[in-house]
């Protein structure tokens, strides 16, 4: 017997007695079956979100999306959900959305625009459209949720907390960093006052907060801070908890940040001995781990071990999350910068090409990531003497960062900056005033 017509019998048998109403379209013969699948299913995907869960959902995940494929009751609502969150994991991020808007649509019909399960769909789908790089679509809808939650709930209710944490992410993203710091010091003090200094969600707001303190260069603000809330995390979890192992890979990165670079390298390596050690070695918060390290061998110039292991997270995250999963991309990326300073430039230009392929196609030519692949590989071009496909590329980049991420964003300005290398270079002062001219306010920030 097909597992899923075993789960959908047994759970038939044990089934409430007072169901879900069946949808109109289902027949009277095959509703209790129908229904009973929904329940199946609903229970073999609670873990979809876990992406380390996936191999053993991949059937349970494909039945959902077909018998999904119209969506009525509740039920059927919260197992698409649960595709999309499993959608979400693999950076499937378009399936995610259109999941989520259906998903929505019965919520809001079903339950009303301001129920909590409606408002956390639209979190979810605003989320997702922070990962798409629609930020303003994002940001809109996080705003909605922000609004009815402190309406509904209170200023200080939990979930209200939470949406001020997502909708500062994606005014990080913006580059509103600001702003983004502003509505973060407000969660915290918020938290702390509510539910203590060191319940879980204050220690994961100081974290945040620092992230953004790092972000805005004030790095021993930051490093304080982290080192705050490491010490709170071994107290109360203990060293090896997965969150105080987190802590110590963002104050490792902020010690990197600092020039500290010894320090930095011998906590990243205590981080990965230990997430080998408590997750397993294919765990994404080992490959992180591994990946950060090789970050920081790279910086220390230990270029040859960086390598290696880059190519071996590459290597799982391609057998593990496929080829064109956002992480896997990222660690192409990575593994092309260090064969860029290896000297090994079209390797390092094969490799760029395929992530922006992979980025035009999956996430769009908008896309902040991949924008930040456009200015890698127009910098390896520029430095294998193909000027003129290097310009235009790297006029391109800041083109489209100017009107989608706006003057003042880090992004920008960086895009603006190597352009102007290139134009010095080049010795083009007619071009270096007239970029001046149509880029002030971002030529004022370098």
């Amino acid at each position: 017997m097909h597992t899923l017509i075993a789960r959908v019998a047994r759970w038939h048998l044990v089934a409430n007695a007072t169901p879900t109403p069946a949808p109109a379209h289902a027949s009277q013969a095959t509703a209790p079956w129908r229904q009973a699948a929904v329940g199946a299913l609903k229970h073999a995907l609670q873990d979809a979100k876990d992406i380390s869960q996936h191999a053993a959902l991949v059937h349970d995940a494909q039945h959902a999306r077909q018998l999904c494929e119209q969506t009525d009751t509740l039920d059927e609502a919260v197992v698409l959900a649960r595709v999309a969150a499993y959608d979400y994991a693999k950076g499937h991020y378009a399936l995610a959305r259109t999941a989520w808007e259906r998903v929505l649509e019965v919520l809001q019909r079903e339950q009303g625009s301001e129920h909590p399960a409606t408002l956390t769909n639209m979190d979810n789908l605003a989320s997702t459209l922070q990962a798409m790089g629609e930020l303003p679509a994002a940001r809109v809808m996080q705003e909605q949720v922000l609004a009815a939650r402190q309406r509904v709930l209170g200023v200080e209710h939990p979930a209200t907390l939470n949406s001020m944490n997502n909708l500062a992410g994606t005014l990080w993203d913006m580059g509103e960093l600001p702003a983004a710091r502003a509505m973060q010091e407000q969660v915290l003090a918020a938290s702390q006052r509510v539910k203590g200094s060191e319940h879980h969600d204050t220690l994961s707001s100081m974290n945040n907060l620092a992230l953004t303190l790092q972000a805005m260069g004030e790095l021993p603000a930051a490093r304080a801070m982290q080192e705050q809330v490491l010490a709170a995390r071994q107290r109360v979890l203990g060293v090896e908890h997965p969150d105080t192992l987190s802590s110590m890979n963002n104050l490792a990165d902020t010690l990197r940040a600092m020039g500290e670079l010894p320090a930095a390298r011998a906590m990243q390596e205590q981080v990965l001995a230990a997430s080998q050690r408590v997750l397993g070695v294919e765990h994404p918060h080992t490959l992180s781990s591994m990946n950060n390290l090789a970050g920081i061998l790279q910086a220390v110039s230990a270029l040859p071990a960086a390598r290696a292991m880059q190519e071996q997270v590459l290597a799982v995250y391609q057998r593990v999350l496929g080829s064109e999963h956002p992480a896997t991309l990222t660690s192409m990326n990575n593994l092309a910068s260090t064969l860029w300073d290896m000297g090994e430039l079209p390797a390092a230009r094969v490799m760029q090409e395929q992530v922006l392929a992979v980025r035009q196609r999956v996430l769009g030519a908008e896309h902040p990531a991949t924008l930040n692949s456009m200015n890698n590989l127009a910098s390896t071009l520029w430095n294998m003497s193909k000027l003129p496909a290097a310009r235009a590329m790297q006029e391109q980049v800041l083109a489209v960062c100017q009107r989608v991420l706006g003057s003042e964003h880090p992004n920008t300005v960086s895009a603006l900056g190597n352009l102007l290398r290139m134009l010095r270079e080049a010795k083009d002062q007619t071009r270096i005033k007239a970029v001046a001219a149509q880029y002030p306010v971002t030529f004022a920030k370098l």
